[in-house]
């Protein structure tokens, strides 16, 4: 039921360029803005996870971390899950090697889920 709401409320409602956004940093289980950006690739990426904040995407601003952010665990949960069903349009080559160019700006180990 929770991720129905997910589903319908804020991801499909979502424009494309943010649900692909919130796909390829879900694996992220916290991450900085250049995390973000090397990731993605979008340089635009610190004002896209203000906006998540702003709007109520159960995306959270760290305390303490000046520009690390994280997805509530369980919508983290549900991106992953999209991810896996194929929803993630052009990331594939990039979530792969999303580690390895990340694992030094996160907190926490980063294995993507398969």
């Amino acid at each position: 039921m929770l991720f129905e709401y997910f589903a319908s409320e804020l991801f499909d409602r979502a424009p494309p360029a943010a649900r692909r956004f919130l796909l390829e940093t879900a694996l992220l289980p916290r991450m900085s803005v250049q995390a973000a950006e090397d990731l993605t690739g979008d340089a635009g990426a610190g004002e896209i996870l203000s906006t998540l904040v702003r709007r109520n995407y159960f995306t959270v601003r760290l305390s303490g971390h000046e520009g690390r952010y994280r997805y509530h665990p369980l919508f983290r949960e549900f991106l992953m899950a999209r991810s896996r069903k194929g929803h993630s349009g052009s990331s594939g080559g990039r979530s792969r090697a999303a580690p390895r160019r990340c694992s030094s700006r996160t907190e926490g180990p980063i294995t993507p889920r398969r």
